[in-house]
């Protein structure tokens, strides 16, 4: 079977990888010529979510287990009380974006779903952008540093207030902190680069000039539901995930993809 993928996130992603588990030819087109995430890291809080939606993370977790993802289910934490103590806490599910996400096969414009129904015996729409009229947008920022040194590897996380943490990872040869999430790109803006001077007075980071901004969106259904794809239906989508994209995505599109 030809799947067409729109949009290489966490779901366009996983639905490459688990399409090809299958046997299927897949193909992701996006406008995004490199992967599409410009997170720091991918966070999962079990408690978080319902007891149903824990059965899905789980199941999430296998594929990211079978696909030798850069993960781990214990995060070293901070917080504003005290910086200098750190505590080791099994309930931060962490995933590295750049572990499990796809360059896509087609870059360009993206076509609709009904254009590519003659050349694919399924699409699922992934891009979420694209489902903009069922959808709110949050501006994430990440700044990444070729020349910073952190001496904490390779997964941090200091809460900022309650509520509200960055994230400090090494990965693909630099330091990546994020992510400031806000409706309101100026104030997204600042509020990472806030982020990066508050990790440099508490030296969780060096002070470099190479940082580089690095801005994504995600999206949101307007009453907090996720747009899950349709069993059995060839033709469908996916978004809205949000924070729970990581959590969710896998065993979602991994069951849309088993049931054609």
């Amino acid at each position: 079977m030809k799947i067409a993928i729109i949009g290489n996130g966490i779901s366009g992603s996983s639905a490459k990888r688990i399409a090809k588990e299958y046997g299927h030819e897949a193909t992701i087109i996006s406008t995004n010529v490199q992967i599409a995430s410009k997170s720091a890291l991918a966070t999962i809080r079990p408690t978080w979510f319902t007891k149903a939606q824990k059965v899905s993370i789980d199941r999430s977790w296998a594929w990211y287990k079978h696909w030798n993802a850069t993960i781990t289910k214990i995060g070293t934490v901070s917080n504003w009380k005290d910086p200098t103590k750190t505590k080791e806490q099994e309930d931060w599910w962490l995933v590295n974006p750049l572990s499990v996400l796809e360059e896509p096969d087609i870059v360009g414009i993206v076509p609709y779903m009904d254009m590519l129904r003659n050349n694919y015996d399924a699409v699922l729409d992934a891009s979420g952008v694209s489902l903009s009229a069922e959808l709110d947008f949050f501006y994430g920022a990440t700044l990444v540093s070729k020349k910073a040194k952190a001496d904490f590897m390779p997964l941090r996380i200091h809460h900022i207030r309650p509520y509200h943490s960055v994230h400090i990872v090494e990965s693909d040869g630099m330091i990546r902190l994020g992510s400031s999430i806000s409706k309101n790109k100026e104030k997204c803006v600042n509020e990472i680069y806030k982020m990066k001077e508050l990790c440099e007075d508490l030296k969780l980071v060096s002070k470099v000039n190479d940082w580089e901004l690095l801005m994504g969106i995600r999206t949101q259904g307007k009453n907090k539901e996720i747009s899950e794809p349709e069993l059995g239906n060839p033709y469908t989508k996916i978004g809205g995930l949000h924070r729970t994209g990581y959590a969710l995505a896998p065993d979602l599109v991994g069951q849309w993809i088993n049931s054609l």
